[in-house]
């Protein structure tokens, strides 16, 4: 009768097995969503630990995690705040048709921040008045 050679396993062969869910310290095996230390020297272990409830909501949550780290581009950010001062900008051109002062926005706000998508980033009437409505009244004068 042939005698069969064991595989020799290692903590590096289980953390082969499941890539990016481990990490070993001094001889322990971690698992990188639960911060536990897993017993590795059986495989049962492993994989029933990486098929637990538990394991899986964390890792749910790191990954939904990791994606709302994931960093914005120059150009995202310069595209949002374009978009940003066009809405401030078209907000007073509907202001100065509909003949109403800048400073009844003031009265306004609650309901802007409340239906409307980052409506709270709707500056008070002397900021619109500096920044804001000099280009919204060049933007009238060309058109004329």
């Amino acid at each position: 009768m042939a005698r069969t050679r064991r595989k020799k396993i290692s903590i590096s062969t289980r953390m082969n097995e499941h890539p990016n869910v481990f990490r070993e310290d001094g001889g322990i095996m971690f698992c990188n969503y639960c911060d536990l230390s897993v017993e590795w020297k059986t495989k049962s272990t492993v994989d029933g630990h990486c098929l637990s409830k538990a394991h899986i909501n964390k890792k749910e949550i790191y990954e939904r995690n990791e994606q709302a780290k994931k960093q914005t581009t120059i150009f995202t950010i310069n595209t949002a705040s374009k978009s940003k001062k066009e809405v401030i900008e078209d907000l007073i051109e509907v202001f100065s048709f509909a003949n109403i002062p800048l400073e009844k926005i003031k009265h306004l706000l609650p309901f802007f921040k409340k239906y409307l998508k980052e409506g709270g980033a709707i500056p008070q009437a002397p900021t619109l008045r500096q920044l804001y409505l000099p280009h919204v009244f060049e933007k009238h004068f060309s058109l004329l």
